[in-house]
């Protein structure tokens, strides 16, 4: 006891030492530890209290935390009688779940912000056995005085990493953690053990998925026949005729339109638009394993329409004023939102946010009624309700009306509000016809519905048109970054190479059109004139990656790539400006998919 006691006094003076500027005693800490000191140091962590970020929605990590709920329920009971906590996270250090029968050291961790939603990376909070396992990727005890943040000093941390079984990825990390006082070698003992319980719970759920989707492939291709998609987050398969069938362009678009229901629960339908000019049905269904375990999906794809090819070449296209895209889907879109403007038929548009719903509105109203009365009423500006639905009954009251009311974001609506918006729309109708009402339509995300808004409002509007995502409509991008490109530089010339087009024809854009107007500004404020190339791009461009990133991961990948640039692409001299061992950016950039110079 003497000799740890003595041992903990070390590392404390070590640390206080090295807050104030100095190096760590020679001996006293461990390299690691050290190591990440130095870290926590250059991300400026406070030294004395936790500030954790908060993350208001983990990443659910499905596979890992149905893994381990049956384990940690069961280490749960094994050590219910000891000051212990027991906590899962994600691979960003986010806190997915935690067990703790020890009412004092559950306080304890619920002041230093141990709890779920908040990140214990080692750039949230420093030296910790969760983000310092998280970094070296290897088993890590941190006790005491080892910890960055002095409210952590009184803890002793246990952390495991848990990969996948089939990729080798990060999925997460297993936590033990206990008083500093009762720590020693076999909590992390204990932890490898049972991280080691959680993995092959994963392996044995992660090989029942597979063969349960590889068998649904099978058993589809053989009895349906035509060509067949299976998909889960680890595995892709297409079908001969598939492959046959469909060029590689069409290949992409067909994957970018199930990414958006590949994780669904339950069947969907969906109609794509490929670059071929062919019309396809796209019929999902998910699978699940005999313990209802999800599998993945299976994706049928039939002909919808006859192909576009086929299609009279004289027929028009669609020209909206301020509307840009030529795709066989923005078409269709742009014909639909303008044949209900000229039937003067009350109309509904859903889409992702920044998709361009208020501009094909706009531009239907502008290309009927060039001088026509518009007015755009946004939710999301109602600061005062009442006054914002008095401006919405002027204009459905204004006699006679043949203008356009845009009605924006009517999800934020309170309820109160929807019923008495439904009310003066319901009178409007009954007390006017169709050639003195004005065009009303209204814009919202596709899955922000209420059942107020379904009950109330929607039966007022005959049509409902979907806007598609930029993803899904991606061979219209070189004209939106032209037209974007003139409207951001009117007095010089500005273009994009074609290697930074290439970049951008990668990226899944989840920010659509809005994001890239956001990126071009950017860009044209590196380069004003001239060409600009990948290397103008700012960061969240210059990486690759399909789904949608956190906040915090966010903000590494463009530490990461300001780094790179910094040094000329020298990933080493960028790893030692970072803090990071060279092995761990060399995962970063290839888990980002970063393009360095």
């Amino acid at each position: 006891m003497t000799s740890r006691s003595a041992s903990g006094r070390a590392v404390l003076q070590a640390r206080e030492l090295f807050l104030e500027g100095g190096s760590a005693l020679d001996g006293a800490v461990r390299d690691e530890i050290r190591a990440s000191w130095l870290r926590s140091r250059q991300h400026s962590i406070g030294a004395e209290h936790v500030q954790a970020t908060y993350v208001e929605r983990a990443d659910p990590q499905t596979l890992l935390r149905d893994s381990a709920m049956s384990v940690l329920r069961d280490v749960a009971q094994e050590i219910a009688n000891e000051p212990v906590a027991l906590l899962l996270t994600d691979p960003h250090g986010v806190v997915l779940d935690r067990v703790c029968g020890d009412r004092g050291l559950t306080q304890h961790l619920d002041r230093a912000q141990l709890s779920l939603g908040f990140t214990y990376a080692e750039s949230s909070v420093g030296t910790n056995g969760i983000g310092t396992a998280i970094e070296t990727r290897s088993p890590t005890l941190v006790t005491g005085g080892e910890h960055f943040v002095g409210d952590l000093c009184q803890f002793g941390c246990a952390g495991v990493p848990i990969v996948h079984p089939l990729t080798s990825a990060l999925v997460g990390l297993l936590d033990l953690t206990s008083w500093a006082r009762d720590t020693n070698p076999m909590l992390l003992g204990y932890a490898r053990a049972t991280a080691r319980r959680i993995q092959d719970r994963m392996v044995e759920r992660t090989s029942l998925s597979e063969v349960t989707l590889v068998r649904e492939y099978l058993w589809t291709c053989q009895h349906a026949g035509g060509s067949v998609l299976a998909l889960n987050g680890e595995l892709t398969m297409m079908n001969a005729h598939l492959q046959q069938t469909f060029d590689a362009a069409d290949q992409t678009t067909l994957l970018a339109c199930v990414a958006d229901v590949s994780e669904a629960r339950r069947t969907a339908t969906v109609i794509a638009d490929l670059p071929s000019g062919q019309v396809v049905r796209l019929g999902y269904r998910p699978t699940f394993t005999e313990q209802n375990a999800f599998a993945g999906g299976i994706v049928q794809i039939k002909p919808q329409v006859a192909t576009r090819t086929h299609e009279p070449r004289h027929v028009p296209a669609v020209r909206l004023p301020g509307v840009v895209g030529a795709s066989p889907t923005w078409e269709r879109v742009c014909q639909k939102v303008l044949d209900s403007q000229r039937r003067s038929e009350w109309l509904v548009l859903e889409g992702e946010p920044g998709v361009g719903k208020l501009t094909l509105l706009t531009g239907a109203h502008r290309a009927a009624h060039p001088t026509g009365h518009l007015r755009v009423l946004d939710a999301a500006d109602a600061y005062d309700i009442d006054v914002w639905l008095d401006e919405v009954a002027e204009e459905l009251d204004a006699q006679p009306n043949t203008g356009t009311l845009i009605l924006r974001r009517v999800h934020l609506l309170p309820e109160s509000a929807v019923s008495s918006l439904a009310g003066m729309l319901l009178e409007c109708q009954g007390n006017t016809g169709i050639a003195t009402q004005p065009w009303v339509t209204m814009t919202m995300p596709s899955a922000a519905h209420s059942a107020t808004i379904d009950a109330e409002l929607l039966p007022h509007f005959p049509h409902t048109i979907a806007v598609p995502a930029l993803r899904h409509h991606m061979d219209d991008l070189p004209r939106l970054v032209a037209h974007l490109l003139g409207q951001i530089s009117r007095d010089s010339r500005l273009a994009l190479s074609d290697d930074a087009m290439n970049q951008f024809m990668r990226l899944p854009w989840h920010g659509n059109v809005k994001q890239l107007r956001k990126v071009l500004t950017e860009a044209a404020r590196q380069r004003r004139t001239g060409i600009i190339g990948v290397d103008d791009l700012p960061p969240e461009c210059r990486s690759v990656n399909r789904r949608r990133l956190t906040t915090m991961e966010a903000l590494e990948r463009d530490a990461i790539v300001d780094a790179l640039d910094t040094h000329d692409g020298n990933k080493d001299l960028a790893a030692e400006a970072l803090g990071m061992s060279r092995a761990t950016i060399y995962r970063k950039i290839k888990g980002f998919g970063i393009r360095s110079r």
